[in-house]
């Protein structure tokens, strides 16, 4: 999945950290491209632990917090978190099972995460 990602994106012309962890939080894979920004290891970062938290996607919940004050008031500045599209949730048979998450390539990050996803085909982005 992380080599598929960084694929994708290559293709784009964008270069990516990409990380897989599983429920638990265990990182399972880590891979950037050759010449990615330190930045998009930070954004991984950050949004494997947005999906792990909300078990949702990054995208998702950034347009949560444009609807939500509530939420938006309690989360929205918590640096622990990013909201940027990218992360991921990936369950099977209706279970969390994973994080995809993918930093550096700004606004393709979620693109490349939802064509690498195609090559499993049991894995879901939501329940």
């Amino acid at each position: 999945m992380v080599i598929a990602s960084l694929a994708s994106c290559e293709r784009q012309g964008e270069k990516i950290a990409a990380f897989v962890t599983d429920a638990n939080g265990y990182l399972r894979a880590a891979l950037s491209s050759d010449g990615a920004h330190a930045i998009g290891l930070n954004s991984a970062t950050l949004k494997t632990a947005t999906v792990l938290k909300f078990r949702t996607s990054t995208a998702t919940l950034g347009k949560r917090l444009k609807t939500d004050a509530p939420f938006a008031e309690l989360y929205g500045s918590d640096t622990r978190y990013m909201f940027h599209p990218g992360g991921m949730a990936i369950y099977r048979n209706g279970k969390f099972v994973a994080v995809l998450a993918l930093g550096g390539g700004h606004e393709k990050d979620e693109s490349c995460a939802l064509e690498a996803l195609k090559q499993l085909p049991w894995a879901k982005t939501a329940p």
